[in-house]
């Protein structure tokens, strides 16, 4: 069950003085801010389908892949519009050179787990790989990388590399991340649609299979369909972080809060307090250390 101050307009207006706060202590340029999130398939599941036919024909179907594989995405896109390359994990023991196909943008990372999700070891990969794409193209000191408060993205390590290349790490609120993260709130859903029609595709050219290549092959080409620039300006318009505009997040939310939540108590406020003190990447030794002991 998500918290009562899931919708709190205090908490989130708290977030946002503590993101501009930031930005201004460290000389965070607009250019230099970016969002990451991991976006996961089912390779070979898209949408559902209508077939138009005759009336009173039944035997008119379509038949759909059955791959249920998973494959994760992690993203990162830049206030600036550009979405960075991607890491792909795979579900699989081991990379295989026959994954690498023609239509795969040769900046994409490839990364296995034996789920298809991330872990702690594919997420400092991955950190690295963000590093490697943005570490010549800053205006400023520091980049800012928001991201949710998943443990494995403020794990030690993580969070090592990314103090050591002023990378800082500012995490959205618990349970914002459908209204506050710019790659939820905007570009998921064209990804996923796309995929489904790189699916459909497929099916309606005979193949019924869609595998783990299949996917592989088509991914650059529906990726780049769903991230847009305009796409992904607009995602961090939409969130009030670039151009900095909380009160379009806020007007939401106070809607949201007269029809769906009852009026704060003080011990809900203590709570807003307590929640909104956000983690971000330790400035110190001594803070990188004390932070390392909390992860153990």
């Amino acid at each position: 069950m998500l918290r009562k101050n899931t919708y709190n307009p205090k908490m989130i207006e708290k977030w946002f003085r503590k993101l501009l706060a930031c930005k201004e202590e460290y000389g965070v340029a607009d250019c230099d801010i970016y969002n990451m999130d991991e976006a996961g398939f089912r390779i070979g599941v898209g949408r559902s389908h209508k077939i138009l036919t005759r009336s009173g024909n039944k035997r008119e179907r379509m038949t759909d892949p059955d791959n249920r594989d998973y494959i994760t995405s992690i993203e990162a896109i830049s206030a600036t519009g550009i979405a960075l390359p991607p890491m792909l994990v795979v579900k699989a023991a081991h990379l295989q050179e026959r994954w690498v196909v023609d239509t795969l943008n040769n900046q994409t990372a490839l990364a296995c787990s034996e789920t298809g999700y991330s872990n702690d070891e594919i997420n400092v990969e991955w950190i690295r790989h963000f590093n490697k794409y943005t570490v010549n193209n800053t205006a400023g000191q520091f980049r800012l990388l928001l991201l949710d408060g998943f443990s494995a993205h403020i794990e030690y390590d993580f969070v090592e590399f990314a103090l050591h290349n002023r990378i800082i790490l500012f995490t959205l609120p618990p349970h914002s991340t459908h209204f506050l993260q710019p790659l939820d709130v905007v570009c998921f859903q064209p990804l996923k649609h796309y995929h489904g029609e790189a699916i459909d595709y497929a099916v309606r050219t005979g193949n019924v299979e869609f595998n783990r290549i299949d996917f592989l092959a088509a991914f650059e080409g529906f990726r780049r369909s769903a991230f847009k620039t305009t796409t992904v300006l607009s995602a961090f318009q939409k969130t009030g972080i670039i151009p900095h505009n909380p009160q379009r997040v806020i007007a939401f939310l106070e809607e949201k809060q007269a029809t769906n939540q009852p009026e704060d108590t003080e011990e809900e406020e203590e709570d807003i307090k307590a929640d909104s003190d956000e983690p971000i990447t330790p400035q110190t030794v001594s803070e990188l250390h004390k932070a390392g002991r909390s992860f153990l």
